[in-house]
């Protein structure tokens, strides 16, 4: 006999039925594991759940029920498998990505009975109801499925119900960038304001905001003109991190004389904030920071610095510092430069991103190209007829 199905009744003179399965033998100790299930149904429920678990049984990928919940198992698979092996910044983004999007409404569930369904409804909410992009709903999912495919790893649930969940379509319009003559007008707002160094580099040489905030002067050789990316400097809930590249290598930017010279005047004005500052200046070296020496915060520096800029050269001030690094690719690449080097300078480590994310040509350069291909097919249907 596979397993029993005995009839019981509840106190308030219901029919149940008990659900007994041999599931072999502990290893260890020798005794006999049995499963026992009460079903609160019909005598056919009662047998459909006997042939289930006889058959996972059969198959080997049963697994006893577990009062873990989504919750519970997420605390551990961070304190376990992300904190080890991933940046702090990193561990902190899945953590707070969890916390945001996931857990308010897959939490209380119990690990061993979430379903796709579940997971499924949990993104038709975030898109329809909470306005998320289709961007942050993959990135959402993505941090879940690792999570819950390392739950498989440990013999925690038998399938990943995140497998096989239906996702967003991904947001198919380019990254922004500025066209050469919004570039100018920026450059020219930027002027003898505090950072403007920080913004032509940002445009020049494409750097990500966490490279050029973590910059010090020991990574400057302005008698050869170039700088070398060796670290990121980012603020987490726990303070500032200092960490490697995004792509975990150093690599060495040119400088053109234009940000070359804007560093030397910057590097000057520094020095009198420094002696302005007398002891209390932080000793960090680094390139753009505080009139106390101290680091510059991403948000501080966008809402007191960048977007008054915007203002100033009639740009929309929805933009973000990283689309001045959008920009530089886009702008190097519309002056002819070779993608291979625009991948290099950017610090990409394929070059599909390159193309695919920080190259707009402009208007003006595709009419151009289409304009000299109609010539071109024009002379030789002229050539054919005569």
């Amino acid at each position: 006999m596979p397993g029993s199905i005995e009839r019981r009744q509840t106190r308030d003179g219901k029919s149940c039925w008990r659900v007994r399965v041999s599931l072999g033998f502990d290893t260890r100790t020798g005794q006999r594991l049995v499963h026992n299930k009460t079903i609160h149904g019909t005598r056919k429920d009662a047998e459909r759940y006997l042939s289930k678990l006889v058959h996972e049984r059969d198959l080997g990928t049963y697994r006893e029920p577990s009062d873990l919940t989504v919750d519970q198992y997420l605390d551990r698979w961070l304190n376990d498998a992300v904190s080890p092996s991933l940046r702090r910044n990193t561990f902190q983004q899945y953590e707070w990505q969890l916390k945001r999007y996931v857990r308010p409404d897959l939490g209380g569930i119990f690990l061993d009975r979430l379903s796709p369904l579940q997971i499924q409804e949990l993104y038709r909410k975030l898109r329809e109801e909470r306005r998320l992009s289709a961007c942050t709903v993959r990135l959402t999912h993505r941090v879940l499925n690792t999570a819950l495919a390392q739950a498989v790893r440990w013999n925690l649930i038998t399938l990943n119900p995140a497998r096989n969940v239906i996702l967003p379509r991904k947001d198919t319009g380019k990254k922004r960038a500025l066209t050469l003559e919004q570039a100018r007008s920026f450059l020219a707002a930027a002027q003898g304001t505090r950072f403007e160094a920080l913004f032509k580099l940002a445009l020049f040489a494409g750097l990500r905001p966490s490279e050029y905030l973590g910059l010090r002067w020991s990574d400057l050789d302005l008698s050869t003109s170039q700088l070398t990316i060796r670290r990121r400097l980012v603020y987490t809930v726990g303070g500032w991190d200092v960490d490697l590249p995004k792509t975990r290598r150093e690599r060495t930017v040119p400088l053109p004389p234009e940000v070359k010279e804007a560093l030397q005047t910057h590097r000057w004005k520094q020095s009198a904030e420094r002696l302005a500052a007398g002891g209390d200046w932080q000793k960090l070296d680094l390139v753009f920071c505080t009139k106390q020496g101290g680091p510059v915060r991403h948000r501080n520096l966008d809402r007191r610095f960048f977007k008054p800029l915007l203002k100033a050269a009639g740009l929309p001030l929805d933009w973000t510092l990283y689309e001045l690094r959008h920009s530089a690719g886009s702008l190097l690449l519309a002056t002819g430069a070779n993608l291979r080097l625009i991948q290099e300078l950017l610090g990409h480590s394929s070059i599909t991103t390159t193309m695919d994310i920080y190259t707009h040509p402009e208007q003006g350069l595709l009419r151009s190209a289409v304009d000299s291909l109609g010539a071109a097919l024009g002379s030789t249907t002229q050539e054919q007829t005569n």
